[in-house]
């Protein structure tokens, strides 16, 4: 089975832990980006499986090996393209936006909640810290607030959030 190869799922384990830092990072405004990757990816899927038959490579093809395949070049393919474009970040130009606060959480790590170009997006930053200790008490609190977001936009509406800021109140 594909996954008892000890070395592919150390790599997989990897690529996946390097995919969800890299992730943390980054917002995509529309499902281009993932379209794309998923059709790159079931091609290889059917490279790798030609490769198999004609190679004679000694790997079970079944419908949870062939999930695994996808998920695979899925995540290497992401991967790829999101630490190029960290990597080139330098040379993209940032801008700033101000975007309403939709709402916070207090878990294991605090985060806000704010929408961008019409999505809602959730990024660790603790909100209660930057306010007043009376004020991060009351109820809606944060409605009075909004987010000042640097980001770098890439292809396939994908930006690199550069920084959270919390911007002063907003005037009623």
């Amino acid at each position: 089975m594909l996954l008892e190869n000890r070395f592919f799922l150390g790599i997989l384990i990897g690529v996946n832990f390097l995919f969800y830092l890299l992730y943390l990072n980054f917002i995509f405004t529309s499902y281009t980006f993932f379209c794309v990757i998923m059709f790159i990816s079931i091609i290889f899927y059917f490279i790798f499986l030609y490769l198999n038959k004609k190679l004679k490579w000694s790997v079970e093809i079944n419908i949870f090996n062939s999930i695994i395949i996808v998920y695979s070049f899925c995540i290497l393919f992401s991967t790829i393209s999101m630490s190029y474009n960290f990597l080139c970040k330098d040379k993209v130009e940032n801008k700033e936006y101000s975007v309403p606060i939709k709402g916070y959480y207090t878990r294991k790590v605090d985060g806000v909640l704010f929408s961008f170009q019409g999505k809602t997006f959730d990024r660790p930053f603790n909100l209660v810290s930057k306010v007043p200790e009376e004020e991060s008490k009351k109820k809606g609190f944060y409605k009075k607030y909004r987010l000042k977001i640097s980001v770098k936009e890439f292809n396939f509406e994908m930006y690199y959030i550069d920084s959270i800021e919390l911007l002063d109140k907003v005037s009623n």
